[in-house]
């Protein structure tokens, strides 16, 4: 209970709305996606909601008993972890806080797991199963481009160059990349918008559809095509590790990816057992006669 008064504790629930509202404004100026804002704001709010203390009170037993909550993952748990820490340092240098309760605690331990892998005749079967062209034209998109789902979801018919064979990819943060596009994206140029978004919504022609939708709409395909434990990402994932494992060079790769770290490219570098096999029939062991 932060206090007895009904009056001061409405104050202090209109200074929760007021601070989301300038560190929504901070992050608009930092060029972050609306979808990431919307995910952080929305967090705070509910925190603060199951808490019964303003986001910008919350204590240190709040925020262990936060992200302690059984029902969320571990990944999850790091990702609430490091927002919850964002929304404190900011708090701490506009000067509503003096402490950072996150300092005192330490970050979750980073979830060892791996997307579902999956194999060149899989791909091949969701790819046999979906008679849509719009569906079609995501799987392709991230298959054989690489996108996430957030990242189909908004592209355009100006966003690809057809004579330099380039396409621009709106990625995470608002940051754009040009990436070469794969010959066989031709196979549904002419039937899609050559303005506007590729994905428009049903409800509004305007906007594009959310990532979600993309996702559900080949995961639905993948469970047509008796793939019932993947995600859409395992297109993505599927992408490089069969570049990879094609002799493409692992920088290179990591450019197809847009992935800032080399190292998270690597963790796409798997070695299967024949090749494991083969390398070790090189080993000889030379006995004296």
């Amino acid at each position: 209970m932060i206090t007895d008064q009904p009056d001061a504790v409405h104050s202090l629930w209109l200074e929760q709305v007021r601070l989301l509202n300038r560190f929504r404004a901070h992050m608009q100026a930092r060029s972050l996606s609306g979808r990431t804002i919307r995910e952080r704001i929305t967090y705070l709010e509910r925190v603060a909601h199951d808490r019964g203390t303003p986001a910008h009170l919350l204590t240190e037993d709040d925020i262990i008993a936060a992200l302690s909550n059984p029902k969320i993952t571990a990944t999850s748990r790091q990702t609430y972890f490091s927002l919850l820490s964002t929304w404190q340092t900011w708090l701490v240098k506009i000067g509503v806080r003096e402490d950072n309760p996150l300092l005192k605690l330490d970050a979750p331990r980073r979830p060892r797991s791996e997307p579902k892998r999956l194999t060149d005749e899989q791909v091949a079967a969701i790819e046999a199963v979906i008679n849509r062209r719009r569906t079609f034209a995501m799987f392709l998109l991230a298959a054989l481009q690489g996108l996430r789902v957030h990242e189909i979801a908004k592209v355009r018919g100006e966003d690809f160059d057809w004579s330099a064979g380039t396409l621009r990819v709106r990625g995470k943060g608002g940051h754009q990349a040009f990436m070469p596009i794969h010959a066989r994206l031709h196979e549904v140029r002419d039937s899609m918008p050559t303005t506007g978004y590729w994905f428009p919504s049903y409800n509004d022609g305007r906007a594009f559809i959310d990532g979600r939708s993309v996702g559900e709409a080949l995961k639905d395909a993948m469970r047509r095509a008796g793939i019932n434990d993947a995600t859409a990402h395992a297109l993505r994932h599927w992408f490089a590790t069969k570049l990879l494992a094609s002799g493409v060079d692992v920088r290179v790769v990591q450019e197809l990816m847009r992935h800032k770290s080399l190292q998270t490219t690597e963790r796409y570098t798997h070695v299967s057992t024949a090749a494991r096999r083969a390398g070790l029939d090189k080993l000889t062991l030379q006995l004296p006669d």
